[in-house]
């Protein structure tokens, strides 16, 4: 497959745009006009936002993402985090002891997947949730309770490998917790102990890897960038301002730089890899990016990841696939059913205030407009909206200009949901006879509360429930056994293998997690 950089990228992307202002029209009856973004400027912020009762007025004054220039968290993993948000500083020392697993009997039958009377050969690739990433952050609790650790264990694969932190930088790159986890609006604690350390670097260097590696997932990593050469000469700047990707400081952990700049990840694994099934999770951490990073939240973007994404992942699927490889493929979740939908739900702000007049702006702080309320709405996890939540008093008049970032409207979440690409991936698998496991309908249930886990603990999917950490978007320890256990079952179906499923409640017992 032909090398993707940066530039090609950026075209296919305008590309999209281009196809998505003809064709949204079509689609959803609504006019659509095509622009391309402004050039950057100097821009009066929004106004603030206030609330007011009747007889007495209050005003409210958050700082919104924009006004500030406060970002997602330099460096974090955090997909909603932003640094006011945080209050405090923790340390945490390990409790989860996922190596008790081993002492568990298990008996399992692989069918047609066994390779000379062995169990077959796993590798992983992904992005954050197969990484392990957990409260915002990447360490070896989570590393080693993601769910292809836990897949392994089931098919009796004691040699399967994660690059792992060290036990003396257990905390890997920190992580987040909630402060106060009875409060009803979010705030964190920022863990800041047993860290691993950065070098700096263009991209930062953090401690290496040398060990067997069969879980290649990296936080930022997309089907596109598997198929990545690195060439700090042509690569242009990416969204970071610099010349590198967010997942590169944690594939260079095990993968050297100057491997990268002669072969992709996918064609590396293809190569030098010896394996038999392969787990190939892709485009939900492109898309909780574009919800959680853009200035401006729009369909284009939701276009781009599933077209031009689609694409990709059905191309690097293929490539893994050769030569009669098994695997399994994933559905994207719906935006709705994530935890950090949630935190500060419109429901909340309907039933406490007694007026509603929101105004919001694009990122330029031009083209003012009026919010329809009488619609469905989204209000994202930023500063500005945690301000307007935690000042709102009941029988406030709410008046609010926010940007596009903190809204999102009707049609960005009907053009938002992945059903057209979810249906692609199931093609995609009938096509390649790739097992399919649907995280869309498992996170659906869960939010629907009506998912019991293998040995009766029924999954919680709320804000402080038990299958979505503090982060509101990645898996618990309790949630990553929960999404194994559909990989198994998945597994079973495609290719009449008898792996058998994790008992949570067991593993809650042996194991400690929470």
């Amino acid at each position: 497959m032909p090398t993707i950089n940066q530039q090609t990228l950026g075209t296919m992307r305008q590309l999209a745009i281009r196809f998505a202002a003809t064709l949204l029209p079509l689609l959803t009856g609504c006019s659509v006009k095509y622009e391309l973004p402004p050039p950057t400027t100097a821009a009066t912020p929004p106004a603030a936002v206030t609330t007011a009762q009747p007889a007495t007025t209050t005003a409210v004054t958050p700082q919104p993402a924009q006004a500030n220039n406060e970002r997602p968290l330099e460096g974090s993993l955090h997909p909603m985090g932003y640094r006011s948000l945080i209050d405090s500083q923790a340390t945490y020392t390990a409790t989860l002891r996922p190596e008790r697993l081993a002492d568990l009997p298990l008996s399992v039958d692989f069918g047609g997947l066994a390779k000379n009377g062995q169990p077959p050969r796993l590798i992983a690739l992904g992005g954050s949730l197969t990484a392990g990433i957990r409260n915002g952050g990447l360490y070896r609790e989570g590393q080693l309770t993601a769910y292809p650790n836990l897949v392994a264990r089931q098919m009796a694969i004691a040699d399967f490998r994660s690059p792992t932190f060290g036990t003396s930088e257990a905390n890997g790159t920190g992580f987040l917790t909630y402060s106060d986890p009875g409060a009803a609006y979010p705030r964190w604690r920022q863990v800041s102990n047993q860290l691993a350390p950065v070098r700096g670097g263009d991209p930062p260097v953090l401690s290496p890897y040398t060990g067997k590696v069969d879980n290649f997932a990296a936080p930022g990593m997309n089907s596109e960038f598997l198929n990545f050469l690195w060439r700090p000469n042509s690569t242009a700047y990416h969204e970071n301002g610099r010349r590198w990707f967010p997942f590169q400081p944690y594939l260079w952990r095990y993968m050297a730089a100057e491997q990268n700049q002669a072969t992709g990840l996918a064609d590396y694994i293809v190569r030098n890899k010896d394996y038999d099934l392969f787990l190939l999770e892709d485009r939900t951490e492109g898309w909780l990016k574009t919800l959680r990073t853009n200035e401006l939240i729009n369909q284009f973007s939701y276009l781009y990841e599933f077209t031009i994404g689609q694409f990709s992942y059905k191309s690097t699927a293929a490539k893994l696939a050769q030569g009669g490889k098994r695997g399994v493929v994933f559905t994207v979740p719906h935006f709705e059913d994530f935890a950090f939908m949630q935190w500060y739900p419109t429901g909340d702000l309907k039933r406490k205030a007694s007026s509603i007049n929101i105004s919001f702006t694009d990122k330029n702080y031009a083209d003012l407009r009026q919010l329809n309320t009488s619609e469905p709405f989204f209000l994202m996890p930023t500063p500005a909206v945690a301000a307007l939540f935690e000042g709102l008093k009941q029988g406030d008049g709410v008046t609010a200009t926010l940007t596009d970032a903190d809204v999102m409207t009707r049609i960005e979440a009907a053009l938002s949901d992945p059903a057209y690409y979810n249906g692609e991936v199931r093609k995609m698998a009938k096509e390649l006879n790739l097992a399919l496991v649907d995280l869309n309908a498992l996170y659906k249930q869960i939010h629907q509360g009506s998912y019991v886990a293998e040995g009766g603990l029924r999954i919680d999917g709320s804000p402080k429930g038990n299958f979505f950490s503090s982060d509101g978007t990645y898996p618990t320890a309790i949630g990553q056994a929960v999404i194994a256990n559909e990989v198994i079952k998945a597994i079973n179906s495609r290719y009449g293998s008898r792996i058998p499923l994790l008992n949570v409640t067991e593993f809650i017992q042996t194991t400690g997690a929470k």
